[in-house]
């Protein structure tokens, strides 16, 4: 008897659909994969890794955040969960540890983002690919900006 190495999608109750990447079919190699999905897997990683490095920031700079943070809902979340210092040398900071609810809303946002973008290019690949490459280059220039600047 012959037993074949087949290799099949997940299955977590999804309605049944055409798969659209290669690797999931029998009719090419599973390490074959369609130049679409390295690149969203790319860019969809990178959105992922400048928002670890956002959060980095946040805690490494925690004490200057009321000061540096530029989104008025950022600098609303971070009153609801600490009190303003004063400090001689940067004025009104967070005080130490106070940037709980910011930084857990910022990593919610970012799993619910990602989260998002996987499902729409499972569902359409080329509109998945397009909304997580508009939002890579936001990211991107989120990246330049915290670094130089």
């Amino acid at each position: 008897m012959k037993t074949q190495n087949t290799l099949q999608p997940p299955s977590v109750g999804l309605p049944e659909r055409e798969v659209h990447h290669t690797a999931w079919t029998n009719d090419a190699p599973s390490t074959r994969l369609e130049a679409n999905y390295v690149a969203f897997v790319t860019l969809w990683l990178f959105v992922g890794l400048v928002s670890a490095y956002d959060g980095y920031l946040t805690v490494r700079y925690q004490h200057l955040l009321h000061s540096l943070e530029l989104n008025p809902v950022g600098r609303w979340i971070m009153n609801l969960d600490g009190h303003l210092a004063y400090n001689q040398d940067y004025g009104y900071v967070v005080e130490n540890r106070k940037v709980a609810a910011f930084l857990g809303l910022k990593f919610a946002g970012t799993v619910c983002g990602l989260a998002i973008m996987l499902l729409v290019h499972r569902y359409q690949a080329r509109m998945g690919l397009a909304v997580t490459g508009a939002i890579a280059g936001l990211q991107g220039l989120l990246a330049v900006y915290l670094s130089c600047f």
